[in-house]
């Protein structure tokens, strides 16, 4: 039971695979073709939002007195070899000013940590969440690595990752 007499972990959990399935049947996308398929224990989905692919995962409490959360990830840019002090402090500027409900990230591809990509994250426990504020939060990170996957590759080189195929780990 949650701390204000909400529900257990579990149902909240089911509650919350239907919650966000509605939406993304509110996008005219079939969340079953979407899922993917998880070894953890979340349940996650991935939707493409123009040009940027947003993740969405459901992960369970690990324990008794923790809550499920909510993360949603949007893999936008690989950063270029270069300039990568110059690089942190822009996403960190767009961090602190122009970013919100959401912020930069940076990740490797699993083996390969001389390649470096930018990724947009934001999550939140699942107490409470409505359908609205799904909607908010998929519009909201899939607009913003929509705009800054071009943006970033405009104004510093590397390659949006939409634009890398599938498998290729690139570098």
């Amino acid at each position: 039971m949650a701390m204000f007499g909400g529900q257990d972990a579990k149902s909240n959990f089911e509650r919350t695979v239907k919650l966000v399935e509605t939406v993304i049947q509110g996008f005219n996308l079939d969340p079953v073709k979407n899922r993917l398929n998880t070894t953890d224990g979340s349940t996650a989905w991935a939707l493409m939002r123009g040009s940027a692919e947003v993740l969405i995962f459901l992960n369970p409490a690990k324990e008794q007195n923790q809550q499920n959360y909510m993360r949603a990830v949007a893999p936008c840019w690989r950063l270029p070899d270069q300039n990568h002090e110059k690089i942190y402090r822009r996403l960190l500027e767009l961090n602190s000013k122009d970013l919100w409900g959401t912020a930069f990230g940076l990740l490797s591809p699993e083996g390969k940590p001389n390649i470096v990509d930018a990724v947009l994250v934001t999550e939140r426990t699942t107490t409470d969440l409505d359908r609205g504020e799904v909607e908010e939060i998929l519009n909201n990170i899939g607009a913003t690595a929509d705009f800054y996957d071009d943006k970033l590759v405009q104004e510093f080189g590397g390659t949006r990752i939409s634009d890398i195929p599938r498998g290729g780990g690139g570098n």
